[in-house]
């Protein structure tokens, strides 16, 4: 049961993990592997920032500062929107 929003984000992120596993090797991915959070880590903020209606990056790092400890390794904002951005196919494809 989905009591909260960290219940929520962690509900998401567990579906979108184990989607991208199986859908990954069908995306070429642009550049060296991330060393801040995961793929599937930055889809699913992008995911839930889209549910709550975050519509920029500046709001959604405001936002998600009180849940910082779901996902810590969050990278900046600049670099946050170039991997959304690169990653773009595969949200409106899990979506």
């Amino acid at each position: 049961m989905i009591a909260d929003f960290e219940d929520f984000v962690t509900w998401r992120f567990v579906t979108i993990d184990d989607l991208w596993q199986k859908i990954a090797p069908m995306y070429d991915r642009p550049g060296p592997d991330p060393t801040s959070c995961s793929d599937s880590e930055l889809i699913t903020i992008a995911m839930v920032r889209e549910c709550r209606g975050w519509d920029r990056e500046t709001h959604l790092m405001v936002a998600w500062e009180p849940y910082r400890s779901l996902f810590p390794r969050l990278p900046e904002r600049s670099r946050f929107h170039r991997r959304r951005r690169n990653l773009m196919f595969v949200i409106n494809h899990m979506r």
